[in-house]
């Protein structure tokens, strides 16, 4: 008789489970879940920061495109409002822009002889780089100015140019050149970018080397002529 009671005892402890244990399997439970989720999420960052990153590249391989387009073709040719005012073939560091010269390498049009056009950067208070372009350089034809954005999400822009002692200058034409400087041209343009974010880069761009011959209007090396066709 007292077997058969321990019998029974021992079997009702062998079913189910006690407190602690299911305690330890919830547990046990639970941390695996927090892994997984961690996981996932972990996975999920790294793809949308690629993407970013991949959209970013994007960004700036189109911007290093139009710019060294731009100042691959920046001719040295001045030009004049509807008041006769003179100005430089090649400025930057004065506001409103970082950066506006004349460029060349376009089709010949009635509204541009020569195939050549204004073409200014400036940075505007949200963060845009935004691209102006004239395409009548002696003209003060509002409707004539087009603005589009180029690239978003940066802090900032620099253009600094290489002056004839081999020195870069924020601002161009320099404050201490004496003399007439509308044709007054870097030798070099190093351009640097910014983003909010902290990534920044730079490219090295040609300027005009000053020509012994020729006469404003003159290409690089003070090589006047222009490659019409040359998109922008």
């Amino acid at each position: 008789m007292q077997n058969l009671k321990m019998s029974m005892n021992l079997k009702r402890k062998s079913i189910g489970f006690t407190l602690i244990e299911v305690l330890i399997a919830i547990s046990i439970f639970a941390m695996l879940s927090i892994f997984s989720v961690q996981g996932f999420l972990l996975v999920a960052n790294m793809e949308q920061r690629n993407r970013e990153d991949v959209a970013v590249e994007q960004s700036f391989h189109k911007v290093w495109s139009l710019i060294g387009q731009d100042l691959l073709h920046i001719r040295q040719r001045p030009i004049h409002d509807q008041f006769g005012t003179v100005s430089g073939a090649y400025m930057a560091g004065r506001d409103p822009y970082l950066v506006e010269f004349t460029r060349g390498g376009l089709p010949s049009l009635p509204v541009a002889p020569g195939g050549m056009m204004r073409v200014a950067y400036r940075l505007s208070d949200e963060g845009e780089l935004i691209r102006t372009t004239w395409s009548a350089l002696d003209s003060a034809d509002i409707d004539d100015v087009q603005e589009r954005v180029i690239m978003s999400g940066l802090a900032e822009v620099q253009f600094e140019q290489l002056n004839d002692s081999n020195y870069f200058e924020e601002i161009w034409p320099p404050l201490n050149t004496q003399g007439d400087t509308t044709n007054l041209m870097p030798r070099m343009i190093q351009v640097s970018l910014q983003t909010i974010d902290g990534l920044e880069m730079s490219r090295l761009m040609p300027g005009i080397i000053p020509a012994t011959t020729g006469g404003p209007g003159g290409g690089r090396g003070g090589n006047g002529g222009d490659e019409a066709g040359d998109e922008t």
